[in-house]
């Protein structure tokens, strides 16, 4: 009993035996503590000088364009200009962001009122406007937005840009008959067929919905170097589906030159005049035009 107690430390004697460890102890993890500390410092710090970097650089997402159109009708789209590295909206209604040296002009007629708009970056890289109503500056800077934001997407839809969104999201909103509708406004022959190949690239269609796309583009495309490309778009559907030829034979019936009809013929079923029950075995890929 007695050398138990001898051998075990006085109360007094055992807290300052134990005072070195605890102390190195609690060193240990102040200092552990300390390092998280410094650790997530860093993280934050690296995050945040990640977004100021981004914010830094706007023009990460600016497309590089070269894009001229002139166009000699009286009404609609005249000319347009857009030059170097340009951010537009995801609407495509505004201009968010222009590099050094870019520019954006665009002219518009519409019964008998000539609008003009030019754009360049101020040194932020935001955009500065010219905007003149039949050769007078107009000041209304709300004026000049609610024209951008209507004449914008038609810029875009009559050069071609963004197509494939485009037509997916006029047929998310209302099927077929509203990316007919989209392209009924299309003057441009060039951008026209470049969304008829889009609407005939889809795996979705039914085919109803080919057979009206065929007979809205052999009616309202009077280009037949475009139609011509658009029915080679068409190969597969001819290929698999028997109840759209039909009317992809009616549309090609529709190509006035009879060279560029002959061209095609040829390529597609190896001969000159094909009817109704020629075999679809084509001999040009969809891409062959």
């Amino acid at each position: 009993m007695n050398r138990w107690n001898h051998d075990r430390p006085a109360p007094g004697r055992a807290a300052a035996a134990m005072l070195p460890a605890a102390s190195k102890s609690s060193d240990r993890i102040r200092n552990l503590a300390f390092i998280a500390m410094i650790a997530l410092a860093v993280v934050v710090g690296a995050r945040a000088a990640a977004a100021q970097t981004g914010a830094a650089t706007p023009g990460a997402e600016a497309k590089e364009y070269h894009t001229r159109y002139r166009s000699e009708a009286a009404d609609g789209l005249r000319v347009v200009e857009i030059e170097g590295r340009v951010r537009f909206g995801a609407d495509a209604s505004r201009i968010e962001w222009m590099a050094d040296g870019a520019h954006v002009l665009v002219v518009s007629g519409d019964q008998g009122r000539t609008t003009q708009l030019r754009a360049e970056p101020d040194r932020d890289g935001r955009p500065a406007y010219v905007y003149e109503v039949d050769g007078r500056a107009a000041n209304s800077a709300a004026d000049r937005d609610r024209w951008l934001a209507d004449t914008l997407p038609v810029v875009f839809r009559e050069l071609g840009h963004d197509v494939d969104a485009r037509v997916q999201v006029a047929y998310e909103q209302g099927g077929a008959d509203a990316v007919f509708r989209t392209l009924a406004a299309i003057h441009s022959p060039y951008s026209a067929g470049l969304h008829y190949m889009a609407f005939f690239g889809r795996k979705d269609l039914r085919d109803d919905e080919i057979i009206g796309a065929l007979a809205h583009v052999g009616t309202d495309l009077e280009n037949d170097v475009e139609l011509a490309k658009i029915l080679y778009s068409v190969v597969d559907h001819y290929r698999a589906r028997p109840a759209v030829r039909a009317a992809f034979l009616a549309s090609l019936g529709r190509i006035d030159s009879e060279r560029e009809r002959a061209s095609v013929t040829r390529n597609l079923f190896g001969t000159d005049q094909v009817t109704g029950d020629v075999a679809p075995a084509m001999l040009a890929s969809a891409g062959g035009c």
